[in-house]
């Protein structure tokens, strides 16, 4: 183990990039030969069955490339995994050889009893030659490659992403669902919505990197990288000439596309109707846009909602293509402004579905139950006579309107300004109603005693008001006129405090606590509230005549004393 840093000349060549293992060495070299050396057992070193060890580089094999007037395939990226090895050439293909026990090699499972664990020497993988999701049938152009672990990703040139190996963490990209080895490349559906311009590998992570101005190609610039170091490419203008050129012909093509797409998709949506502005012409026969939108099921308007991000999806991309292609800028300008127009009418169309639902969603808690909603009070409740109105009756109505304001309170009403005050509107109807039930509550009880086996309270009132009587009837000056005279003339604190004990001692016995329970008797909380409320008032009304009689005898003996013995006249 050299503890110091020292120069090795073992490849005599230029060197693009070595990657190093425990035990061996990969270089590539700027001529795009891939060399090797090392000690390995599990096919790493690319060399064959018999070479696992050896200590001078040795060049690895590839099979020829798909331009017959090229003698060897180039390569362009070197990836190393935990035991595996990927390859990737300057026509887009990927080689891989190495441990193929998680099916990071991506070559299948084999054919025959015997199922592929290693491979010592490079074999190439298929990604896309079978048709996969979201691809055509076809080889794929790979721009990037990347190894991690025990799994391997590709990069197609329409930033598709292939991914293979071991996947019992979902590191892959895909659902676990019990089959943890992935033996073959699988399209990462979950990012066919996005254009991946390049990858980056981040210890265990995977990152994707998205830009609509760009294609894979022109972000990984692999043209450039395939010159060798300081040389230039005779045939680079000649070839990028035929390039623009191809590319001319190709994006005036895709404009023919775009605008018949375009009015193929606006077709669609006059047809659907969902969501249309109010501004449109109708048929006066027809009903309106609004119309059907709420008479129609929700779910229906909900599929709608889902064809309206889709057209806005497919529209999306297809700006994406239109700015890649290569055609004169007013051209492709006005074609992407067509295609803008007709993004923003989807997303207008969406945004008043959105409220429609929210809005429809709110009224249908409303309706869930129209036979037992306090809303349904006129059909229970009034619609009866009033001797079949009763105490459980206003009960179930009370109940049923609380009910649809605890389920009110809860509804997402979105965020439109229109849904949260209808939502609000709701909830203080809720509300008011509760009140109104309670206070029919109360008006049942006090209108109808039958019903609630409670006795009549005119009894009570009427011994509340002969008690009223009998306290205006007690009179402070007649008690100090008819004190005794004798006693007049001594103290004036003792005749006050006499006074005061007779006055209080007769309030007394008017409200004797032992009266009380006599006089509200079969009345309290379940039954009348007026004989409880009145004799409460007679009290507190008993209480200020006892600070007022104390008042006024103050001022009678007061005023004896200032006119001779006289008490004046009674205010």
């Amino acid at each position: 183990m050299a503890k110091t840093p020292f120069l090795t000349q073992k490849v005599d060549a230029r060197v693009r990039k070595v990657c190093i293992a425990a035990e061996f060495l990969i270089a590539l070299r700027d001529d795009g030969r891939l060399v090797s050396w090392g000690e390995d057992t599990r096919g790493c070193l690319g060399l064959g069955h018999d070479k696992r060890k050896t200590t001078e580089p040795i060049e690895i094999d590839f099979e020829p490339p798909k331009d017959p007037e090229r003698e060897t395939t180039r390569i362009v990226d070197l990836q190393l995994g935990e035991a595996h090895c990927l390859a990737l050439t300057d026509e887009g293909r990927v080689y891989a050889w190495g441990n193929h026990k998680n099916g990071q090699l991506g070559v299948g499972r084999g054919s025959g009893e015997q199922a592929i664990q290693e491979l010592f020497e490079p074999k190439r993988v298929e990604v896309g030659e079978k048709g996969g999701l979201g691809e055509a049938a076809g080889e794929l152009r790979i721009v990037q490659i990347v190894a991690v672990k025990n799994a391997s990703f590709a990069l197609t040139e329409k930033g598709r992403v292939y991914a293979w190996g071991h996947n019992d963490h979902g590191q892959l990209g895909f659902p676990n669902d019990g089959n943890n080895n992935i033996k073959e490349p699988r399209l990462v559906d979950t990012l066919s919505r996005h254009r991946i311009l390049r990858l980056d590998q981040q210890k265990d992570a995977i990152l994707g990197y998205i830009h609509t101005n760009f294609t894979a190609v022109e972000q990984l610039d692999i043209p450039s990288f395939l010159t060798p170091f300081g040389v230039k490419d005779p045939t680079k203008q000649e070839k990028d000439r035929d390039m623009q050129e191809r590319d001319l012909m190709q994006g005036l093509a895709l404009m023919r596309q775009v605008l018949d797409n375009v009015q193929k998709w606006w077709e669609f949506l006059m047809d659907m109707k969902h969501g249309s502005p109010q501004s449109m012409e109708v048929d006066p026969q027809e009903n309106t846009a609004e119309q059907i939108d709420a008479a129609v099921d929700i779910e229906v308007l909900l599929r709608a909602v889902n064809d309206l991000e889709r057209l806005i999806h497919t529209a999306n991309k297809q700006q994406v293509e239109v700015a890649q292609s290569q055609v004169s800028g007013s051209t492709q300008k006005n074609t992407r402004r067509v295609l803008e127009m007709f993004i923003s009418s989807c997303e207008l169309r969406k945004e008043r579905l959105k409220r429609t639902i929210e809005s429809r969603g709110l009224v249908e808690k409303k309706r869930a139950q129209p036979h037992s909603l306090a809303f349904a009070m006129q059909e229970r409740c009034y619609g009866r006579s009033s001797q079949a109105l009763t105490k459980d009756h206003l009960d179930h109505a009370l109940e049923d309107t609380q009910q649809l304001l605890e389920a009110a309170s809860k509804a997402d009403a979105g965020k439109t300004e229109g849904t949260v005050h209808l939502k609000g509107a709701i909830v203080t109807l809720c509300k008011a109603k509760c009140d109104l039930l309670k206070a029919q509550q109360e008006l049942v009880k006090q209108s109808y005693n039958i019903a609630y086996n409670a006795p009549s309270p005119l009894p009570s009132l009427r011994a509340i008001r002969d008690k009223w009587n009998m306290m205006k009837h007690i009179s402070v000056y007649q008690m100090y006129t008819e004190y005794d005279q004798e006693k007049l003339d001594g103290d004036d604190e003792k005749i006050i405090e006499d006074l005061v004990k007779m006055a209080d001692g007769k309030l007394n016995h008017i409200l004797d606590p032992h009266e009380k329970q006599k006089v509200l008797s079969g009345h309290g909380p379940d039954g009348h509230m007026a004989p409880c409320l009145c004799y409460d008032l007679l009290a507190e009304n008993a209480e200020l005549r006892k600070m007022c009689n104390a008042y006024q005898l103050k001022i009678l003996v007061h005023l004896k004393g200032r006119l001779g013995g006289g008490a004046g006249k009674k205010s």
